[in-house]
């Protein structure tokens, strides 16, 4: 994720795609989430050549980027999806979250089309009760608790690579510490056998003498 950031220096919004079950979706996820991009996953035995033609064919030209909703109006909060990402022309997307504040109001939807600013403003009444969208609630609630255990899955990966680069410092210092000792003992050694060869010079001499 760092070297992807790093090395984005124009901000270009990152696509990625996984193929089977065996894949790293909390990756995937993250590097398309924050560069809002997006994430596609192909199940074993589609055709990759027609998802990937259609997954392009749908974003080529986004109707809106960097879209921004407002709905304070109605004391809205656990947005799911809590960030927007762009808005292209035949995607469905789907928002859910709790509102505090029943009646009517306005949502505010922003962002950029093309090179332009431009804003959506959607009068809404929302009811104090509505018995017969009972399910909303519980797709809410269900997303709720897979973002809920998505952040538990990335801090624990987050965890186990700082483990690792822990063990690898402690492998290097280790390695630096051994290779230390051993060059100590090498100089000694060799200091030793110097002062041995200066007594044996110095009692050739003597002898000499």
């Amino acid at each position: 994720l760092a070297m992807a950031q790093s090395h984005n220096e124009v901000g270009a919004r990152i696509f990625t795609f996984g193929i089977g079950y065996n894949v790293n979706t909390i990756l995937l996820d993250k590097l398309a989430s924050e560069s809002s991009g997006d994430a596609l996953y192909i199940p074993p035995g589609a055709p990759v050549d027609v998802a990937v033609q259609g997954f392009f064919a749908q974003i080529i030209d986004p109707m809106l980027t960097d879209p921004v909703l407002d709905a304070q109006a109605f004391g809205v909060d656990f947005l799911q999806p809590a960030v927007l990402g762009d808005l292209f022309a035949g995607q469905t997307t789907t928002l859910l979250g709790r509102y505090a504040t029943p009646g009517k109001g306005q949502i505010i939807l922003s962002g950029r089309s093309g090179d332009d600013d431009v804003m959506h403003v959607f009068d809404v009444e929302l009811p104090e009760v509505a018995t017969t969208e009972g399910y909303v609630p519980r797709i809410w609630a269900t997303r709720q608790v897979g973002e809920l255990q998505k952040r538990l899955a990335e801090s624990r990966e987050e965890g186990a690579v700082a483990r690792r680069e822990e063990a690898r410092r402690d492998s290097a210092l280790r390695e630096a510490r051994t290779s230390a000792e051993a060059a100590a003992k090498q100089a000694k050694d060799s200091a030793e056998a110097a002062e041995a060869a200066e007594a044996t010079a110095a009692a050739a001499v003597e002898q000499v003498l």
